[in-house]
């Protein structure tokens, strides 16, 4: 037939120009084709030379998920080879032993839709675990496929996503840039597929924010987004997002804004914060916040910033036809107006009453401001 003669001329072509990292790149690509008939064709050739092939170790991260991908397959031929070069993958660059992959090759080739997509989402979380040091590549990979590929798909990228998330900590100093990565494209995900894949985007925001520096981090990057393109339109999305932090720790989440606001408002409300008895946790998680802010304001500004091939999704595009408020609101006037979803969604009382000086006082401050909307 038509598609075995191009499969063999693929091979032929992968067989007699190894050498070539441009014919894998392009080979590569063309296996996440939404049309499935080429795109399993594809990877079916490639499959079939990669013993003969050397993977050079700039294109490990590229094919360690392309066959992390493969393993949920529609096709069961293409799943158990997917596993096989998972393990080669692994031997050659010494990453893990191949039997550790190969225990995973039964429920792989299952005939069931939740056998194989729940190894795969084993397999994710056994290397997120052994090499969190590929965290910040292998997210950027993901990202960058997700717009190609058919929605049975993109379901599955967003459910092997999770572990990578909550692996890693992001506050490290080095990766903070990545972190906004991460943040960019969550929220990107929560307005472009949050209605399509609720529980998976928000089971992603809960990954990220289990840490409380993760937290701190996504309520900061939130405040510095809705304040650089205030945009009224798309406060149903913070909102949305805020509700799902406010859901995995209620507490910590109050406490973040609260060191947001403290670090805004400045010499007057961190006087009246020093009545409150959490003051000194307070006013701990504020301390980082400024330079945390510069960072994020730097990155807003300058995506170019972010190392490169770091894939950054177009989160400017959401708010190009978007209508404006009237004037630039305050972060601490934006971090109220977001703390108000946290107690609406948890009728949360007592983890406020420590609070209330400070807030009381920012609330008081944003009575004359000239955006009365203020995403509320």
């Amino acid at each position: 037939s038509k598609r075995v003669q191009g499969r063999m001329a693929v091979q032929w072509l992968l067989e007699n120009n190894r050498a070539s990292p441009k014919l894998v790149h392009l080979c590569v690509e063309l296996c996440y084709s939404p049309v499935n008939t080429i795109a399993e064709g594809y990877f079916m050739a490639f499959a079939e030379t990669f013993s003969a092939m050397k993977c050079h170790a700039e294109e490990l991260v590229r094919l360690l998920h392309l066959v992390l991908f493969k393993t949920a397959s529609l096709e069961q031929s293409v799943r158990k080879h997917a596993i096989r070069m998972f393990a080669e993958l692994g031997s050659q660059h010494a990453l893990f032993a191949a039997r550790e992959v190969t225990a995973f090759e039964p429920s792989v080739a299952s005939i069931l839709p939740t056998t194989y997509l729940q190894s795969q989402l084993g397999l994710s979380s056994f290397l997120a675990r052994a090499h969190p040091e590929l965290t910040c590549e292998l997210l950027a990979e993901m990202m960058s496929r997700l717009p190609s590929v058919s929605r049975v798909y993109q379901r599955a990228i967003l459910q092997y996503m999770q572990p990578w998330l909550a692996a890693y900590d992001f506050h490290l100093a080095p990766m903070k840039p990545y972190a906004f990565m991460v943040l960019n494209n969550l929220f990107f995900l929560s307005v472009a597929h949050g209605d399509e894949f609720g529980r998976e985007v928000e089971e992603l925001w809960e990954s990220f924010t289990r840490r409380a520096s993760g937290l701190r981090m996504a309520v900061l990057y939130l405040a510095s987004l809705a304040n650089r393109f205030h945009s009224a339109a798309l406060a149903p999305h913070f909102k949305k997002i805020m509700v799902s932090l406010g859901r995995v720790d209620p507490k910590g989440t109050i406490v973040a804004v609260m060191a947001l606001i403290t670090a805004e408002v400045g010499g007057m409300a961190a006087a009246l914060s020093a009545l409150s008895s959490s003051s000194s946790a307070e006013a701990a998680a504020a301390a980082g916040v400024g330079a945390e802010e510069d960072e994020l304001a730097r990155l807003h500004a300058n995506p170019a910033a972010v190392p490169s091939g770091v894939y950054l999704a177009p989160v400017a595009e959401l708010f190009v036809e978007l209508p404006r408020v009237v004037s630039r609101p305050r972060k601490s006037e934006v971090a109220v107006s977001l703390l108000v979803e946290v107690v609406t969604e948890r009728n949360i009382d007592t983890e406020l009453q420590d609070h209330l000086p400070m807030l009381m006082h920012t609330v008081f401050l944003g009575l004359d401001a000239a955006n009365n909307a203020l995403l509320l």
